[in-house]
């Protein structure tokens, strides 16, 4: 693949490339109940997948007319002590979360997605990966009905949250249009970042060099990718910081673009298979 950045921001995420800042916060801190993150219970744990997004939005209204203009994505809301959310449904399914977030004084007004990546001991992987330069920003805690949780920085200041699910893990499928498919991070050492991730979470991974660097490299677990750690370009920064870009799955991207800027959105990466 080949990624060329437009001039663009995109304003609330694309199906190819949701953006993802490094402001985020879990729903772990929440004044409500999220549901289950699999109906019925399963006794699935696949460590190292990434099993729900959160977005957090400064107009949550608006990111609910995106999404679910573009995926056809639902959603639930909750109201507690100040905070909205809502829980966007796909085929009856809880598929991800979408907060409102105020905004600082100073503070550059953009959305963020945030995965929550599987694992089997929160307190366990914690320790792990303080030993490896991670940050905590939330310890860990228990959420009902979702397990236990906390929230971490990689040694980029990139934010992922850990997760034991109380309820299983959604099960390895292929994806159906309009649920996610696949994640990327963006780091300025993709190399670094790699090893950083398999010493948490235990990755096997395929680094593809280029240029004596490793422009891109690939995290598996069980036989599946779960992440493609790609370099950020020096053309780029300081324009484009170490983030998370999620992938939606459509049945045809051209459509899926035309709807998406029709709907507000605005390109900010052309992605193709060419090479």
């Amino acid at each position: 693949m080949r990624y060329g950045y437009g001039r663009r921001l995109l304003r609330y995420g694309m199906f190819a490339a949701c953006i993802c800042a490094a402001s985020t916060s879990p729903v772990a801190a929440s004044p409500f109940e999220v549901p289950a993150l699999t109906k019925p219970a399963n006794s699935e744990h696949h460590a190292g997948k990434i099993i729900w997004w959160d977005l957090r939005t400064t107009d949550l209204t608006r990111a609910k007319e995106f999404y679910g203009g573009l995926f056809g994505w639902e959603f639930r809301d909750y109201h507690a002590a100040g905070t909205d959310y809502a829980v966007a449904m796909y085929g009856g399914r809880a598929i991800a979360g979408l907060v409102q977030r105020p905004i600082s004084e100073g503070e550059q007004r953009r959305s963020a997605w945030l995965p929550f990546i599987s694992v089997r001991d929160v307190d366990e992987t914690v320790r792990n990966a303080l030993l490896h330069h991670a940050q905590i920003r939330a310890a860990p805690a228990n959420l009902p009905l979702r397990g236990r949780q906390a929230l971490l920085t990689d040694p980029e200041g990139v934010r992922f949250v850990l997760e034991a699910s109380s309820s299983g893990d959604p099960p390895d499928a292929v994806a159906a249009p309009g649920t996610w498919q696949w994640a990327a991070l963006f780091e300025r050492d993709p190399g670094d970042a790699a090893v950083f991730y398999q010493q948490v979470f235990g990755y096997d991974v395929l680094a593809l060099p280029a240029d004596g660097r490793f422009e891109r490299v690939q995290l598996f677990s069980e036989g599946h990718t779960r992440v493609v750690v790609d370099a950020l370009q020096a053309a780029d920064a300081p324009k484009i910081y170490p983030q998370w870009v999620s992938f939606v799955r459509v049945a045809d991207a051209a459509d899926g673009t035309a709807k998406s800027l029709k709907l507000g959105g605005l390109i900010l990466a052309w992605i193709s298979t060419a090479r």
